[in-house]
C-alpha cells in the first residue's frame, strides 16, 4: 500500500472543476463536480465547499486534517473573492495549517499531461480558449510571453519537462477578455483558437462549449473560407485573429438552418484548427526536440487534428491527456504539490483514467431496491449474456468499476451496441440519446485487431482515451456501419485485458461470436446531462431511456412492466415517453381554433423543478401564462402562447420556440412539464410541480400511515426517516409521496400517478384513491 503523502489537487473552474486526492504517486481518487451535482460542466470555485471535495474524502477515509499540501489552479484571475481558497469552510486551511500553492492554468494542465505520460522528458503544448491572466503568471512564465500584454491571459503554451521541472519555452497572451466576446450584431469575437471553435459553435449550434458538434458537422462540409480569415502570424509566430469571418455572419439562425453554409463553415474551422496546431507542434519540436510529445487543454480533444500529429509530426511518441479539459488541471495540480515535496518523478503512466470511486455490492443492491421497474435477470456469465444480447440487436447499459475523468466515456460508464446494425445511429438517437443525426458514434476496438481495421500503417496503433480519428480500411467500412462517420472514418478506441478488464474480455467474446473485434460505444447519458456517476444515476437513466438492459457492477437487469396495480406491456418510462412523443405530435400541428386551453389556466400555473435545471415558475398574467426562471444567475421571463391541448410556446429569446408541454395523470393534475427546446434534435426535459411545503411534520402525516386494501389488492404506507411518506405495494419497491395538497400526493420521479386520502369528515382516514394512467382502486384503511 502507497503510504505517500497526501495531497490535494483543484481545479477551480467556473466549468468543468474538478478535485483529485494522491496518496504519494498514486491517484487515490478524482471527480468532476457535474457527476454529483448533475450539471452539466458543473464549476467549482475555491472559496466555496463543493460536492467534489466530499466525495474524496469520504473515500479515502481521510479528513482535512490529513492533508500534506493543497494546490488550486483557477482559469482566470486568482483574486476574486470567489477563488479565495482560505475561505472554504471544508478545507478549514488555517485551522490545520496546510501549506497551500497556487499553480496557473496552462502550468497545471502541462502537469496533468507529463506526470500522467510515465516519460522522464518531453515537449509539451498547452491550447485552449484562455488561462491565466498575465499577473498571476511566474515570473520564468512571464518571461517566455511573445507579447506581455500587462492585463492579457495565456492562450497556448509551449514547455520543455525534464525530470520534475517543466520549462515555459513560449506563451502566447490574449487581451483581458477578448479571447470571447459578445458582439450586438451576430456572431461572437474571437481571440484564441480554442475561443475560434467556440465562437463557431455558438454561431452555428447557440452553445460555445459544444465544440465537438463542430466537428462532426465538418466532414459534410467544403473549406471555403480560407485560414486567413480567420487568423494571420505575424513575423514573430504570433497569432493575429481577424473579423472577416465574424463579419460575414450576422443572422442569428442556428442549425439546421442555414445547412450547407454552416456546414462548410465548419469545414473550414476544424481546416483551419489543424493548420494552427501543426505549426505549434513543429514550432515545439524546433524549441525542444525530444522523443516524446504532450498536449492538454480543450482544443486536444479535436481527435481529428489529433490524428495528424501522430501521423505528420516528429515526435515519435505522442501522449494526449484524456482529461484535457478542465478537470485535468485537478491532477496537475496535485502533481505539482507532490513534486513541491518529494523532488523525484517516478514516471507513472496513466494506465485507464478510471479514478472515480468504487460501489460496493451493498451500494448497488441499495440503489436496485430503492428503484421503480427494474428486475434481475440470474446470470451464471455476465458477460457472455450481454455478448448475446448485444449480437440480437439490443441497447445495453454498461456500469462497471470506477467513473472516467473528463468528458469520454471509456468502458466504466457506457451504453454499448451491435456496430453492424445498420439502423444502430438513428435507433440510439430516438430511443437514448436524442442527439443531431451528423453526430458518429465511437467504435471500441481490440488492440490487437486494429491494423486489421483501420489505416494504421507507419502509425502507433494505440488509441486508448478515444482521441484519435482514423480511416476504416475500405473493405471493413459496411460491416460496422453504425460507427463509420460519412468520411469513413472512426473516432476509436483501443482496449487491452490490463487496462479494460471487463470491456475487453466483452468484447473479445463477441469478436469470437460474430467476427467482428469492436463494439459501438457511447457516454452513458442523454443529451444535456453529465455521464452518469453512481448506481441510482445509472438506474434512473436505464429506466427513463430506450436502454433495454443494464449491466451493473457484473449484475444483469431488465424493465419490469408493473407499477403499484397496473399490468402494462410497457415499462412505466416507456410509458412516459410515449406520453412524450404523443405530445410532441399534438405540438407540431398548426394552432386549431380552440381559444382556450383544454384545462383553467390555474391548473398549469405553479413551479415546477428538475434537478440538473433549477425551476420555471408559470403564473396566470393577463389572460393567459407567463413563464420565469432564474436559473443560470439570471432570471427571464416570457409569455408564453396556448397551440393545442396541453401544448404552449414560449414567445420571447433566448428560449422562443420552446414547447411547454403538460402531462396530466388520471385527475387531470398537471405535475409533470415537459420541456422541449426548439431544435428538433435535442432531447425533452421533464419537470415535476414543487411539493406543497405546507405538507410536513410527523402531525400532519401520522395519519395516513397504515395498511389499505380491497377485491385483493394491499399496499401500506409509512413515515420515512426523513418524515416523507412511503408507499409500498407486495413485491415492489417502496415509492417516496410528494404532497401536492394535504390530503393528495404524486409519486416522487414517476408522472401519472395520484394518490389521496379521504377521512370521514371527522379527520380520520378511511380510505385511500390510487389513481393510475389507465385507471384506479379504492382502498380501504384497516
Amino acid at each position: 500500500m502507497n503510504t505517500g503523502p497526501w495531497i490535494l489537487g483543484i481545479s477551480a473552474s467556473p466549468h468543468n472543476g474538478a478535485v483529485c486526492l494522491l496518496r504519494g504517486d498514486e491517484i487515490v481518487v478524482a471527480i468532476q463536480e457535474e457527476r454529483l451535482t448533475r450539471k452539466k460542466r458543473d464549476g467549482i470555485y475555491a472559496a466555496r465547499p463543493c460536492q467534489a471535495l466530499e466525495y474524496c474524502f469520504q473515500y479515502a477515509g481521510i479528513t482535512p486534517a490529513d492533508l500534506s499540501r493543497v494546490v488550486y489552479s483557477i482559469p482566470g484571475a486568482r483574486n476574486s473573492r470567489l477563488q479565495d481558497i482560505t475561505l472554504n469552510p471544508q478545507l478549514e486551511l488555517g485551522r490545520h495549517r496546510t501549506p497551500v500553492d497556487y499553480i496557473p492554468h496552462h502550468y497545471a494542465h502541462a502537469f496533468s499531461v507529463y506526470a500522467t505520460s510515465g516519460y522522464q522528458d518531453a515537449a509539451i503544448l498547452i491550447v485552449d480558449g484562455a488561462g491565466s491572466p498575465y499577473s498571476d503568471l511566474g515570473a520564468e512564465e512571464r518571461a517566455a510571453c511573445k507579447w506581455p500584454v500587462e492585463d492579457g491571459a495565456e492562450i497556448i503554451s509551449l514547455y520543455a519537462a525534464d525530470g520534475t521541472r517543466i520549462k515555459p519555452l513560449e506563451k502566447h497572451l490574449v487581451a483581458a477578455g477578448a479571447w470571447l466576446e459578445h458582439d450586438a450584431e451576430g456572431m461572437l469575437r474571437y481571440g484564441s483558437l480554442g475561443g475560434m471553435y467556440s465562437a463557431i459553435a455558438a454561431q452555428i449550434f447557440g452553445e460555445q462549449l459544444e465544440a465537438g458538434k463542430v466537428m462532426g458537422l465538418a466532414p459534410y462540409g467544403r473549406p471555403t473560407t480560407p485560414a486567413a480569415d480567420f487568423f494571420t502570424r505575424d513575423a514573430d509566430g504570433r497569432f493575429v485573429f481577424s473579423d472577416k469571418v465574424m463579419r460575414r455572419f450576422r443572422r442569428h439562425g442556428r442549425w439546421p438552418a442555414h445547412q450547407q453554409e454552416y456546414e462548410d463553415l465548419a469545414a473550414s474551422t476544424q481546416a483551419a484548427l489543424e493548420e494552427a496546431i501543426l505549426y505549434l507542434v513543429e514550432r515545439l519540436y524546433e524549441l525542444c526536440p525530444s522523443e516524446n510529445f504532450c498536449y492538454a487543454g480543450g482544443v486536444a480533444l479535436n481527435s481529428v487534428a489529433n490524428e495528424r500529429i501522430v501521423g505528420e509530426s516528429a515526435f515519435r511518441n505522442v501522449y494526449i491527456m484524456p482529461a484535457a479539459e478542465d478537470s485535468g488541471p485537478a491532477i496537475g495540480a496535485a502533481y505539482y504539490g507532490l513534486w513541491q515535496l518529494t523532488g523525484q518523478n517516478t514516471g507513472r503512466l496513466l494506465v485507464h483514467d478510471a479514478v472515480g470511486r468504487e460501489y460496493s455490492p451493498a451500494e448497488v443492491t441499495h440503489a436496485v431496491e430503492n428503484s421503480l421497474g427494474v428486475r434481475e435477470i440470474e446470470s451464471e456469465d455476465v458477460i457472455a449474456d450481454a455478448v448475446n444480447l448485444l449480437s440480437a440487436g439490443h441497447i445495453v447499459g454498461w456500469f462497471q468499476g470506477r467513473s472516467e475523468l473528463g468528458p469520454r466515456a471509456l468502458g466504466q460508464r457506457s451504453i454499448l451496441c451491435d456496430p453492424r446494425r445498420h439502423d444502430g445511429k438513428e435507433v440510439l438517437n430516438r430511443r437514448v440519446k436524442h442527439r443531431e443525426g451528423f453526430r458518429p458514434f465511437a467504435p471500441v476496438v481490440l488492440l490487437e485487431e486494429v491494423g486489421n481495421w483501420f489505416e494504421v500503417e507507419g502509425k502507433d496503433p494505440r488509441s486508448p482515451y478515444m482521441l484519435r480519428i482514423c480511416d476504416f480500411k475500405e473493405e471493413k467500412k459496411e460491416l460496422v456501419p453504425a460507427v463509420v462517420h460519412v468520411d469513413g472514418t472512426g473516432r476509436f478506441q483501443t482496449v487491452t485485458e490490463e487496462a479494460n478488464g471487463d470491456l475487453y474480455r466483452l468484447i473479445k467474446k463477441f469478436h469470437e461470436k460474430t467476427g467482428v473485434p469492436i463494439i459501438l460505444n457511447t457516454s452513458f447519458n442523454v443529451m444535456g446531462e453529465p455521464i452518469v456517476e453512481s448506481p441510482t444515476d445509472a438506474l434512473r437513466s436505464f429506466l427513463s431511456t430506450g436502454i433495454d438492459y443494464l449491466v451493473l457492477q457484473g449484475r444483469l437487469f431488465a424493465k419490469t412492466h408493473k407499477v403499484l396495480f397496473e399490468v402494462d406491456g410497457r415499462p412505466w418510462g416507456q410509458r412516459v415517453r410515449d406520453a412524450v412523443a404523443a405530445a410532441k405530435q399534438l405540438a407540431t400541428r398548426p394552432p386549431n381554433a380552440r381559444p382556450r386551453p383544454s384545462a383553467a389556466l390555474q391548473q398549469y400555473a405553479g413551479d415546477f423543478e428538475n434537478a440538473g435545471m433549477g425551476l420555471l415558475s408559470l403564473r396566470e398574467a393577463e389572460g393567459g401564462l407567463s413563464i420565469s426562471t432564474a436559473a443560470g444567475g439570471g432570471k427571464w421571463s416570457s409569455p408564453v402562447r396556448h397551440l393545442d391541448e396541453h401544448v404552449f410556446e414560449v414567445s420571447l429569446d433566448p428560449f422562443k420556440g420552446y414547447r411547454l408541454i403538460f402531462i396530466p395523470d388520471g385527475k387531470g393534475n398537471m405535475d409533470s412539464l415537459v420541456v422541449l427546446p426548439a431544435h428538433a434534435s435535442a432531447r425533452e426535459v421533464v419537470f415535476m410541480r414543487k411539493p406543497d411545503a405546507s405538507v410536513r411534520g410527523r402531525a400532519l402525516l401520522e395519519r395516513f400511515v397504515g395498511d389499505y386494501g380491497s377485491n385483493g389488492k394491499s399496499l401500506s404506507i409509512t413515515l420515512g426517516g426523513d418524515e416523507e411518506l412511503v408507499l409500498t405495494v407486495p413485491g415492489q419497491v417502496g415509492i417516496q409521496l410528494v404532497p401536492r395538497t394535504p390530503t393528495e400526493f404524486r409519486l416522487q420521479q414517476i408522472p401519472g400517478y395520484c394518490v389521496e386520502f379521504r377521512d370521514d369528515g371527522d379527520g380520520v382516514v378511511v380510505e385511500a384513491v390510487v389513481t393510475e394512467p389507465e385507471g384506479g382502486n379504492v382502498l380501504k384503511k384497516k
